[in-house]
């Protein structure tokens, strides 16, 4: 738990360090948000396997797997609960996700 403290931590002080703004800003910390995760299952009952198998990032991770865990497949699940559950007004995206 210390570990994760620590890293929380440091993961605090960077995003400072960036400019942002503890004042118009709210952070979560993921693991401590339950809702998070029902919402992923939520999200999960209306969702095709073939959908999330047939993305992108899906195929170019399995690809060198011999085993492919579920997690793989059903972690834009999870990207889409952090989305939907916050209702942000900005959302950071990384340069594999532009459309």
């Amino acid at each position: 738990m210390h570990a994760l403290s620590a890293e929380s931590l440091q993961t605090w002080a960077i995003l400072l360090s960036t400019g942002v703004d503890p004042f118009r800003t709210i952070i979560v910390q993921q693991s401590r948000v339950p809702e998070l995760i029902e919402l992923m299952w939520i999200l999960g009952t209306s969702t095709t396997l073939p959908s999330l198998t047939g993305l992108s990032q899906f195929k170019d991770k399995s690809k060198s797997l011999k085993a492919v865990p579920v997690g793989l497949a059903t972690y834009p699940l999870l990207q889409a609960a952090d989305v939907l559950g916050y209702h942000p007004s900005h959302v950071l995206v990384g340069f594999d996700q532009n459309c």
